[in-house]
C-alpha cells in the first residue's frame, strides 16, 4: 500500500484565497481561550419543507461541528429558519461546554453568530415581527436564552449578526457547509 502526501502549491493551496491577515484573525479567534465564538446557519429544500442546521464551536484551540436535520413549515421564510439554526446553536451548548470544562482555563463568554441582520433588534429590543409563527419563534428562542442562560452560571452569552466577518471566515463556512451537507446538497 502506498501512502502520499498532498503537497500544495502556494497558488493551489485550499486556503489561498483568503487574505494573510484574515486567516491571522482565524487563528486568534481559534486560539482565544476566554471567548467562544459559535458561527450557525442554515440551508432549506423549499419544496420538501425541510431545513438543515449548522454549528461551528470554536475556541481554546478547538473546533466542534455539529448539524441537524429539521422538518418545518415556513422554510421559504429565510429568517425564520436563522432562527431556528440559532436555537439549535443554543440547545447545542451544554452539550458542547461539557466538553469545555474539563481544560485548564474556563471561558467568560460565548458568542453566537447569525447572519440573519436582523437578530439583535429581535432577541434583545420589544420590537416583534408581524408574522405569528415569526413572533413565536422569536418568544421561543427568548425563552430558550433565558433558560440556558441560568444553567450556565457564569458565562457571559449573547447572539451577535456575524456581519462584514462573514467574508472569508473559515468557521461561519464550516457551519454553512455542514447545514448543506445534512440535506445532501454539496
Amino acid at each position: 500500500m502506498k501512502s502520499r502526501t498532498l503537497r500544495y502549491t502556494e497558488s493551489k493551496h485550499p486556503l489561498s484565497k483568503i487574505p494573510f491577515e484574515r486567516l491571522a484573525e482565524m487563528q486568534s479567534i481559534l486560539h482565544d481561550r476566554q471567548t467562544i465564538s459559535v458561527y450557525c446557519d442554515c440551508s432549506t429544500i423549499p419544496d420538501q419543507e425541510v431545513a438543515g442546521v449548522g454549528v461551528c464551536f470554536v475556541g481554546d484551540g478547538e473546533t466542534k461541528v455539529e448539524s441537524k436535520k429539521l422538518y418545518m413549515g415556513y422554510v421559504n421564510v429565510p429568517m425564520y429558519a436563522e432562527l431556528k439554526a440559532v436555537s439549535f446553536a443554543v440547545s447545542t451548548l451544554p452539550k458542547i461546554l461539557g466538553f469545555y470544562s474539563r481544560r485548564l482555563v474556563r471561558p467568560e463568554r460565548i458568542i453566537i453568530y447569525s447572519d440573519c441582520d436582523h437578530i439583535e433588534r429581535l432577541l434583545y429590543t420589544d420590537s416583534m415581527p408581524r408574522r405569528a409563527f415569526m413572533r413565536e419563534a422569536v418568544s421561543d428562542l427568548r425563552q430558550l436564552l433565558a433558560e440556558i442562560s441560568k444553567e450556565l452560571k457564569g458565562y457571559d452569552l449573547m447572539v451577535s449578526y456575524i456581519g462584514t466577518e462573514k467574508k472569508h471566515n473559515v468557521y461561519f463556512s464550516a457551519a454553512h457547509n455542514s447545514a448543506r451537507r445534512v440535506l445532501g446538497k454539496k
